[in-house]
């Protein structure tokens, strides 16, 4: 009798991971067997699901053979996974989008295999757009990206028209979501100032950056003070149930959650646009995206990589897209021109990805990120002031302060 190999795979299993799952199972029938561990994006948050495979690998546990990672936590699972040089070489690394690729790699080994890429976005209410005098000329500039002195502006008219909904919903709770949009408001301003080996907050940059985030909800009033307890899941829920104008995500809001955020009537209505950015700087969007990797004490380690294979074929990374959102990997599919025409949301995507950045890549990088996370919370709660900020984050990360969460 032929027993089958049971991998035990851990992600948001959404309904696009499920069909490549079932497909993999019809296609190796009777010989490897993908057992899905869901830990959804609803129920968990980016950090939460970072600290259970934390557990569950410190435990050198064999019950989790794959899984994903967020692309900026390569550094930080290293050391319970399977380098994967070996198994790719170099020229078949060279068969995925360039911009992933640096994300797989630490202490110059291959450890991670991009499963889709993502990068930040705003989605914004066309249908309450479209109530304000010269809408067409006002949509025509949000595509190209306002400056935040625009967008600010832009509030003032909303409300000068009786359009008095919640403006900026962004997520602000104490995670990595948060981090992100400093991270792209220093980069916006070319502002240096955490390197492989350094980290420096004291630059107008970071100022200017907290300033802004902090000044959104309490002297711009343009986002609701509720954002600090919002992932992007709460943030998605809240903008749909209260009419926010804007809000800043990722791709795949409008594919992912259709089903499970019950609007469909106001989802028509939403489009997407790049964020806002400095004036006189060009605008600068984080990357995000999600890379397998192997666990070192599995067992069923070739199985794992039969599956990473199936995953990254052109016609499955397609299905991923097709149905969950998620951008693709595989170059192939960008020389799939009527795929391409088909699909005109990627060709946003690409040119998005021109303007965008890797947050840094460091072992002890999401240890300084909820340091970040967390002090910016407390800007954004005006419980204290913009200097307190920067020196309380740049002395905890100088010692070995850790923030409790």
């Amino acid at each position: 009798v032929e027993t089958v190999t049971k991998v035990f795979y851990v992600d948001n299993v959404s309904a696009a991971h499920k069909e490549i799952i079932d497909r993999f199972n019809k296609a190796y029938s009777g010989n490897i067997e993908i057992v899905p561990i869901n830990l959804p994006f609803s129920k968990f948050s980016t950090n939460e699901r970072k600290e259970l495979l934390t557990r569950a690998l410190r435990s050198k546990s064999n019950q989790i053979d794959l899984f994903t990672v967020d692309v900026i936590w390569v550094p930080r699972f290293a050391r319970w996974c399977q380098p994967l040089d070996e198994y790719f070489p170099v020229n078949e690394r060279s068969k995925f989008v360039k911009s992933v690729l640096n994300s797989c790699y630490y202490d110059n080994h291959f450890y991670a295999i991009p499963l889709y890429t993502d990068i930040s976005v705003m989605y914004y209410r066309s249908d309450i757009i479209n109530r304000l005098p010269g809408a067409e000329e006002i949509e025509k500039k949000i595509s190209r990206s306002l400056t935040w002195q625009e967008f600010i502006d832009l509030h003032k008219r909303l409300k000068e028209n009786g359009l008095n909904y919640p403006f900026y919903v962004f997520s602000a709770d104490h995670f990595e979501g948060l981090t992100c949009s400093f991270y792209e408001g220093i980069a916006g301003l070319k502002s240096k100032v955490i390197t492989k080996d350094s980290v420096n907050l004291n630059s107008p940059g970071v100022k200017k950056t907290i300033q802004l985030l902090s000044d959104l909800v309490n002297k711009y009033k343009m986002s609701p003070p509720e954002v600090i307890k919002f992932d992007e899941y709460q943030g998605y829920q809240y903008a749909l149930k209260n009419d926010a104008v804007f809000i800043r995500g990722w791709p795949g809001f409008l594919t992912q959650y259709n089903t499970v955020l019950d609007n469909a009537q106001k989802m028509k209505n939403i489009k997407m646009a790049p964020l806002p950015h400095m004036a006189g700087y060009p605008p600068k969007f984080v990357y995000g995206g999600w890379n397998f990797m192997i666990s070192k004490y599995s067992e069923k380690k070739k199985e794992a990589l039969s599956f990473i294979r199936f995953a990254l074929r052109e016609e499955n990374q397609k299905i991923l897209f097709k149905i969950g959102g998620y951008i693709p990997v595989n170059k192939d599919v960008y020389k799939d021109t009527l795929f391409m025409t088909e699909n005109n949301e990627l060709n946003n995507y690409l040119k998005f990805m021109e303007n965008g950045f890797h947050r840094p890549y460091r072992k002890n990088y999401t240890r300084i990120s909820d340091i970040i996370s967390y002090y910016l919370q407390k800007a954004i709660q005006n419980q204290t002031s913009v200097e307190e900020v920067i020196n309380s984050m740049q002395r905890a990360i100088n010692s070995d302060e850790t923030v409790i969460k």
